[in-house]
């Protein structure tokens, strides 16, 4: 199943274009849901040759326990309380991230000029993306990521550049999982930067925001 309905472009023309951010959103919302990220990391100097690319997912039926439906969903669940995600669904979803990588890359952007990136189901997929497809990308952003990653089971021989940022009043996902995967990721040996933010709940903060524009710095230069 092609988990990704459609792309919406923010940002850089393709001509213009140095650098591309792909976004995945969460659970239940859409391409537009994060798309104001675009004025905010412009606003604190971001470069103007950064290409948005916001990915919407296709709905579901989510056969989760405690709310069956359908969803704009990049993978279905078992349960919430635990978490307990269906594999196959995620590794569908896993394979298209891939495919939409090469995509970018087709139109002249080396890999390294890629950051995948994401809010909740959207953070996991950009983390497990990249880890599991063994990708070539520059960075990952994953805010309050939706845990737990089947990345963390393997070994990855390449190393990669991830900013996690959580909120500590998030009553969806603990912020406690956000640390424990960061620091299985920071001991396998990739560069990890993380950020617990008092008072946030399951949601972004401009704070945040800043801490993403410092850390894509790194990246895009």
């Amino acid at each position: 199943m092609k988990t990704v309905a459609r792309v919406f472009e923010r940002g850089a023309t393709w001509d213009e274009a140095e650098y591309v951010v792909i976004w995945y959103h969460g659970f239940g919302a859409d391409g537009y849901d994060c798309q104001p990220i675009v004025d905010v990391l412009a606003e604190f100097g971001l470069s103007n040759k950064v290409k948005y690319l916001f990915a919407e997912a296709h709905p579901r039926l989510c056969n989760i326990e405690e709310m069956p439906g359908m969803y704009l969903s990049w993978y279905d669940y078992k349960s919430w309380f635990p978490t307990t995600k269906v594999e196959k669904t995620v590794d569908d979803a896993l394979v298209d991230v891939a495919k939409l990588v090469q995509e970018v890359e087709a139109k002249g952007i080396p890999a390294n000029r890629i950051v995948l990136g994401g809010f909740s189901q959207g953070a996991a997929l950009s983390v497990d993306g990249a880890l599991k497809n063994q990708l070539d990308i520059g960075g990952i952003v994953a805010l309050s990521c939706d845990f737990p990653l089947s990345c963390l089971d393997q070994e990855s021989p390449k190393k990669y550049k991830i900013f996690f940022g959580h909120g500590q009043a998030d009553m969806m996902v603990s912020y406690k999982d956000k640390d424990a995967a960061a620091k299985v990721l920071r001991d396998a040996g990739h560069d990890v930067v993380d950020f617990t933010y008092p008072r946030l709940q399951h949601s972004m903060s401009r704070n945040e925001l800043r801490d993403v524009y410092n850390f894509l710095r790194t990246v895009i230069k």
